[in-house]
């Protein structure tokens, strides 16, 4: 009962009021360089509080349930600095819909199995190469959140996670090379294994080492750097950022922003990816938006608070911690399909790279769209073929025209990266890589 007594404590004093509510158990298995490192069962509970009082927001949080006063107080000192919040809280009388968030499968794992896999992945990897370094990471999480509020809401979700690593390093006199696969979901939904086997594949390439000029090439990001690709994108259509004006798509509703063979969309109702989910970190009902629809920009993702200030409805993108108070943020990530498989679209390329694991994607202004990075894993194709790995090489630009006017072509086949992105191979094409040194 302690998410009622919260309430209406702090009913008394705010002129309305949020709690939020969390309790999970994670089973974290790691071994680092080929052996057991840590078998670890850790769990936790605690509340946040959001009080309004005098038109602002002021924000809270605990683990000593047994200290609720002090939580309702701090809440209710840091209104008294915080940001305006004219906007109302759901009241819950909105449709919700019957989202896949637990999992038996994921739920009902052993510290034991989960340590089998660990040990038949290493297996796998060193009997391939013993030369590399190998970590492996399985966890496992069972939680609850429920999230209550004086306009009326009270919703609960029970959910599972379930995560899969595996990471290798070599180190040598003139080259340190470092590499990984894994997947995310909310259900034990994936093939352990197949991770590994599908690493052990990218590894092939990892000992020839060939030399790439400077100059323009096609980049073709591998589904698992998608991720990189869009990062800049995501950030824009942030709604915290458009409201601020200082995203690059600040006003740019309606308007052309891609080639019109991309279409990008967040759905947390669908069970496929880790941010599932039937409500966001405010109780507002998840659904799944057309960000960019045929290269158009349909709409940007909010929680209460921008869509207040941008004088819309939230679109239900509110993600939070215990620690911290809502912002805006993407869910799971889709982007449709092209028309040709990824192996015909390496097989047309002439000159390029096959980029399957970038560093420093977040690096540059990435509000105003661009993007830099460094091509930590890449392949280079030569006349449809894999010829080799590439070494010391950037890459850059602005996103909205690599997925612009540059944009040559996605693939029809996706695959789920990073445990939310469900992405093709997209080939950007003029792409200028700079060889370092």
């Amino acid at each position: 009962m302690v998410v009622e007594e919260i309430l209406e404590r702090a009913g008394r004093k705010a002129d309305k009021a949020e709690v939020i509510f969390s309790e999970y158990e994670t089973t974290s298995v790691k071994f680092k360089a080929g052996e057991l490192h840590q078998a670890a069962v850790i769990d936790g509970r605690g509340a946040g509080l959001r009080a309004f009082a005098g038109g602002r927001v002021g924000y809270a949080s605990t683990t000593d349930l047994g200290d609720i006063n002090d939580l309702v107080e701090g809440a209710l000192a840091a209104a008294k600095f915080g940001r305006k919040a004219e906007y109302e809280l759901p009241d819950g009388t909105a449709e919700y819909g019957d989202v896949k968030t637990f999992d038996d499968a994921a739920a009902k794992i052993s510290p034991e199995a989960m340590v089998a896999l660990g040990e038949q992945a290493l297996e796998m990897i060193m009997s391939a190469d013993s030369r590399y370094v190998v970590d492996v990471e399985v966890d496992r999480t069972v939680g609850r959140t429920r999230i209550a509020n004086t306009a009326g809401l009270d919703r609960s979700q029970d959910r599972t996670g379930y995560d899969f690593a595996a990471i290798v390093r070599r180190t040598a006199e003139d080259d340190i090379f470092y590499h990984y696969d894994y997947d995310a979901s909310v259900a034990r939904d994936f093939d352990e294994m197949a991770i590994v086997r599908r690493l052990l594949e990218t590894l092939k390439w990892a000992d020839d080492i060939v030399d790439v000029p400077t100059g323009k090439m096609d980049l073709i990001f591998d589904p698992a750097e998608v991720p990189t690709l869009l990062f800049p994108v995501v950030t824009c259509v942030n709604g915290a950022y458009v409201a601020d004006d200082s995203s690059a798509l600040a006003g740019r509703l309606g308007e052309e922003v891609a080639d019109p063979r991309f279409t990008m969309i967040d759905d947390a109702t669908d069970g496929f990816g880790f941010m599932a989910g039937s409500f966001d970190g405010e109780g507002t009902p998840a659904r799944r938006t057309a960000v960019i629809e045929k290269g158009v920009l349909k709409s940007y993702l909010t929680d209460l608070a921008t869509a207040w200030r941008l004088g819309t409805a939230s679109t239900g993108h509110a993600r939070r911690t215990l620690t911290q108070p809502p912002s805006p943020g993407a869910s799971n990530v889709i982007v449709e399909p092209g028309e040709n498989t990824s192996a015909q679209l390496i097989a047309d390329t002439k000159i390029g790279l096959l980029l399957l694991h970038a560093a420093g994607g977040s690096m540059g202004n990435v509000r105003s769209g661009e993007l830099s990075a460094a091509a930590a894993y890449a392949l280079k194709i030569e006349n449809g073929e894999i010829v080799g790995r590439v070494k010391d090489c950037i890459f850059g630009g602005n996103v909205f025209e690599m997925l612009g006017r540059r944009l040559r072509a996605i693939s029809s086949d996706t695959r789920r990266s990073e445990g939310r992105y469900m992405a093709p191979t997209v080939v950007v094409a003029d792409q200028t890589i700079t060889a370092k040194g």
